[in-house]
């Protein structure tokens, strides 16, 4: 009598699993008809979004509107520098107790939170 109940609570429960599989596999499928359809419009406002900038048109717009003219060649200038970059803090002297050297520290530290 007891391994009849048994196994017709397992039966019960097994069937409730695949009742449950199933509805998972179809959320599942709806999920990726939603992935696809998503995809499809992210491929469209991608292809909207680019055709948005066109070259020709922003530089029409600053011909047009904003007064702008293209530079001549004679305007153009190259630098080449080929010395190294180089930084110089100016008014540093380094002196001081240990105190002000705090004090300092504290003051950048100030700054550079702001």
């Amino acid at each position: 009598m007891v391994g009849s109940l048994c196994t017709a609570v397992l039966l019960v429960l097994v069937l409730f699993s695949y009742i449950r599989l199933n509805a998972v596999s179809v959320e599942s499928v709806q999920l990726g008809q939603e992935i696809e359809r998503l995809q499809e419009e992210n491929k469209r406002l991608q292809i909207s979004y680019e055709s948005a900038f066109r070259l020709e048109e922003v530089e029409k717009y600053a011909v047009t509107e904003l007064g702008m003219v293209k530079a001549e060649t004679g305007q153009v200038m190259y630098i080449n520098n080929s010395q190294a970059d180089r930084a110089a803090i100016l008014g540093s002297s380094g002196a001081g107790g240990p105190a002000e050297k705090i004090v300092r520290f504290f003051r950048r530290l100030a700054e550079y939170l702001k």
